[in-house]
């Protein structure tokens, strides 16, 4: 980074995102946008932005198609600064998934991340979930299960977990997970 108050915006920006509060949404949105003005070379900044339009566009804070075309912007210049990041293959998956339900191209994405990643945690979570929305449950708890040991303090994975639990009826193990999630 050259510019580190292009850092401090995103991290202000990825601390606030990750609270997952709508109340928060047009600063999160801010933050990312103000790190990008700062340093336009910054990578991080664009991939941050990319996921707060995938989080806003897939829950209907901003429209599906404003959110899209905004990530198609970001992916656009993460591509042009470092075609080899990882990131990228994340946020196309993130934007299959979540806005755009092309379940079978997220899982190819995601996995393309991984192949360039393979201790990615986070895309071990996008990962599992795609896997449950295709129905494959034992394998979306095994991806779960390894982002956990790549990063046993996840919140998002302790949620992740529970919530299959859940939707497969083993309320016990649920419970476990949510009130982990919860601590």
């Amino acid at each position: 980074v050259e510019n580190t108050d292009s850092l401090d915006y995103y991290l202000k920006g990825l601390y606030l995102q990750n609270q997952w509060d709508f109340q928060n949404a047009e600063n999160i949105l801010s933050y990312f946008e103000k790190s990008i003005e700062l340093d336009p070379s910054f990578v991080k900044g664009y991939i941050g932005l990319s996921h707060a339009y995938t989080w806003l566009g897939s829950t209907g804070y901003v429209s599906p198609i404003e959110a899209h075309k905004k990530l198609e912007f970001c992916l656009e210049r993460i591509s042009d600064l470092d075609d080899k990041n990882s990131d990228i293959w994340s946020v196309l998956a993130g934007k299959n998934f979540w806005i755009e339900w092309n379940l079978p191209l997220a899982l190819e994405n995601i996995n393309n991340a991984i192949k360039l990643k393979p201790g990615f945690a986070d895309a071990y979570i996008y990962k599992g979930l795609i896997e449950a929305a295709l129905g494959k449950v034992d394998e979306a708890l095994n991806s779960l299960f390894y982002c956990e040991r790549l990063n046993p303090y996840s919140d998002t994975v302790n949620y992740g977990i529970g919530m299959i639990y859940n939707l497969i009826g083993d309320y016990e193990p649920a419970k476990k997970y949510i009130e982990r999630n919860i601590e």
